[in-house]
């Protein structure tokens, strides 16, 4: 990761936080962010990230940056004088001008709007273009600009998500096809609500219903790792049920990539890389790096991660397995241990159990394979970084 590009990193997750706030106070969590075929390799440290805040305050970008002095990763801070000279500078690969989340739903929506005007038909199949396939790319380019071609690709496809989620977007599957240029693309062949966008009187999709909802997309983006939408209902399980495989994997699941029909628990890694958040290996799928409120384990009432987390995070730091004599587990664990599985199925899409057979030997064991691995070792020089950061920032300052 070249110095521009964790500058353009950081300036996008700041964006993203004043998207939610527009003014006063924000949290930015400096985590390590790892290439994305390789977890053990670190391409951004949280001191680099310290280093890059530091110098946007001296500069005025940002103002009254803190340090959680609890959470070493936690920073607080807010719009500076300069916020709106240079978040414009932020450059793509390409030189485009670098667009944040919502920049993608805008387009996605005025798509729709144009693509249903042209026969006003209500049911119709859309293709809609997310951008290079990263597995065909990866075979001609370097690894790091197969990673930064592909951040549209990987943010068309979450625009695709948060529209479904809103309701916009009834239904859509991610698919790969080669364009007249030779280019291989990732599409998503959707079905839309016209009606959100007519009012369901007009035939014509018109600006302000899309401007609406467009809002109302973005704020949903915003707000829904604070939400949990799962009902925390416990279950029967059925201890004898037959451990077969997941035929129908993926089936209305909340997990952003397509799994493979057939996939196994045991097929899935879960490394919690801090106390919030997870990468997650599925076969065939890039690695996601998630968190606990994206994955459904946000308290609804504050936002704190629920009782199956934490339960999940103690899972993990005893490598998959709670033995009946762990005296952390607790009967207080009990009815967690069971929405804890049925939340990991909803998620994922699976229909039969995470746990292995229980037995007064093992106590519950999970089939997936898990561990917890904080404070990801760092791969740069510290200092070195500060000094490139600083040369980067003043280029950016003078608009070269």
């Amino acid at each position: 990761m070249e110095t521009q590009e964790k500058l353009n990193y950081v300036i996008r997750q700041i964006n993203e936080l004043f998207l939610t706030c527009p003014a006063g106070e924000v949290a930015y969590f400096a985590y390590a962010v790892t290439h994305p075929d390789n977890e053990d390799w670190t391409i951004l440290t949280p001191q680099e990230q310290n280093n890059i805040l530091k110098k946007f305050e001296e500069s005025g970008y940002i103002k009254n940056l803190k340090q959680d002095p609890g959470r070493p990763r936690r920073f607080f801070l807010e719009k500076g004088v300069k916020y709106n000279e240079i978040q414009h500078q932020v450059k793509n690969i390409d030189g485009t001008a670098s667009k944040s989340s919502a920049d993608y739903i805008v387009e996605a929506m005025n798509f729709f709007k144009n693509e249903y005007n042209k026969t006003r038909l209500k049911g119709l199949e859309y293709e809609y273009i997310l951008g290079s396939n990263k597995e065909y790319l990866l075979g001609m380019l370097d690894d790091e600009l197969v990673y930064e071609i592909c951040y549209k690709t990987d943010e068309n496809a979450n625009a695709m998500k948060r529209l479904a989620d809103s309701g916009f977007v009834t239904e859509y599957k991610i698919d790969s096809k080669t364009l007249p240029d030779n280019d291989y693309v990732d599409f998503a062949i959707c079905k839309i609500n016209e009606g959100m966008i007519t009012g369901n009187k007009e035939p014509e999709a018109n600006q302000e219903k899309i401007d609406d909802i467009t809002q109302e997309v973005i704020r949903h983006e915003m707000v829904h790792r604070f939400e949990n939408s799962i009902q925390e209902a416990p279950i029967e399980l059925n201890l004898t049920q037959e451990d077969k495989t997941n035929k129908k994997a993926n089936r209305n699941s909340k997990y952003p990539h397509k799994i493979p029909s057939g996939t196994k628990w045991e097929e899935i890694t879960i490394n919690f890389i801090d106390e919030r958040n997870v990468d997650i290996r599925v076969p065939t799928c890039d690695t996601l790096h998630t968190s606990y409120a994206d994955m459904g384990f946000a308290d609804g009432r504050n936002g704190n991660p629920t009782k199956q987390w934490e339960l999940f995070q103690l899972l993990a730091k005893r490598g998959g397995s709670l033995p009946p004599d762990d005296k952390e587990v607790g009967s207080s664990y009990k009815k967690a241990k069971q929405n804890l599985e049925t939340q990991l199925k909803d998620y994922f899409g699976f229909e039969y159990d995470f746990f292995k057979k229980y037995n007064t030997k093992d106590g519950y064991v999970a089939k997936v394979t898990m561990f917890f691995s904080e404070n990801p070792k760092d791969t740069t020089n510290p200092q070195s970084s500060s000094d490139e950061v600083q040369e980067m920032f003043e280029m950016l300052s003078k608009g070269e």
